[in-house]
């Protein structure tokens, strides 16, 4: 999937290089310049509320693969199964980053939030009642959740604390049981079978799980060394360039989008009188967030796309019902 003048995301340069060097076919989907319609597709072909971006650019990938074959190998648990996420080895950063007095945090953070995202996150993840790994997980602060819920939510009573892991090895279990089937599978389910095609994972096979469970790793998943074993026979057998190349998600750029193509779409629908009436979100919370978004306050692309998928979804199901 190439994403042109994205250079951030955009990884169809490196798939030509190894794609040259395996000497096979490289077929490039191109995400459109105005990506509403994808959005509103992508909604479609969920019966909940979805909010993981990144269903949008595999919903793009499964429309051209449609076109030519029914099932598809992905590379999905590789980084459950072998320590791939850098909030593993974050999880490190978590007990000296809740030492920082709180009249520091705030200016601390929005520093961050313009020229450092990530630590931003980490800064506000490590106040998190539920420890720092559910902090790393939020698309929002807990403390400012309160300010995007509606009326008809403001009385429903809070789900029950639970306190995230507190090692790598505890948060890649609780990946496997929770993230993993909750969000990445049914992501890759729904947007693969929207044009029938069927998902196959062999990174989730069992006998790689337990070959990978067998394996020791000394300290645990460090810093740098995610995904050592597969970065290994990447370099050997595949393509020794991309082993070098530091890990990337399938990202679907938000906070470019949602200050361009896509700021349209949500206006429209945090003005609506519909939102108003159904009193999930508050609009104006909503349209704060947007403001803060445009000025560069603070990135708020993933909450703005998960408004706009509640809303997509509350449209669909409950309107039309």
């Amino acid at each position: 999937l190439t994403f042109p003048g994205r250079g951030s995301v955009d990884e169809s340069q490196r798939a030509r290089q190894t794609a040259r060097r395996l000497g096979i076919e490289l077929c490039e989907v191109t995400c459109p310049k105005e990506p509403a319609s994808w959005v509103l597709k992508t909604a479609e072909a969920f019966d909940e509320p979805f909010a993981d971006a990144s269903a949008v650019p595999t919903w793009g990938l499964a429309l051209a693969a449609g076109r030519k074959v029914r099932v598809a190998l992905t590379g999905t648990g590789g980084d459950e199964v072998f320590g791939g996420y850098r909030r593993y080895w974050l999880l490190g950063s978590g007990p000296w980053l809740r030492h920082i007095p709180a009249f520091m945090r705030t200016p601390i953070t929005q520093i961050l939030d313009r020229s450092l995202p990530v630590g931003a996150r980490m800064m506000r993840a490590s106040t998190d009642p539920q420890g720092l790994y559910r902090g790393l997980l939020r698309l929002q602060p807990l403390s400012q959740v309160q300010m995007l819920v509606g009326a008809r939510l403001a009385e429903a009573a809070e789900p029950r604390p639970r306190v995230g892991p507190l090692t790598a090895h505890e948060a890649m279990q609780d990946d496997l049981v929770g993230y993993l089937p909750d969000d990445l599978l049914v992501k890759e389910d729904r947007a693969l079978m929207a044009h029938g095609v069927e998902g196959r994972h062999p990174f989730l096979d069992r006998r790689v799980r337990r070959a990978a469970e067998a394996l020791e790793i000394r300290g645990g998943v460090g810093r740098g060394h995610q995904k050592r074993i597969l970065r290994a026979f990447v370099q050997e057998v595949v393509d020794p360039d991309l082993a070098r190349v530091p890990k990337r998600g399938f990202a679907f750029p938000v906070d470019v989008l949602y200050r361009s193509a896509l700021r349209g779409l949500a206006e429209d629908l945090f003005a609506s009188r519909s939102m108003q009436d159904r009193g999930f979100v508050s609009p104006h919370g909503a349209m704060r967030v947007m403001r803060d978004h445009l000025r560069g306050i603070r990135n708020g692309g993933a909450v703005l796309h998960a408004l706009v998928m509640l809303e997509l979804w509350a449209r669909r199901v409950l309107d039309a019902s």
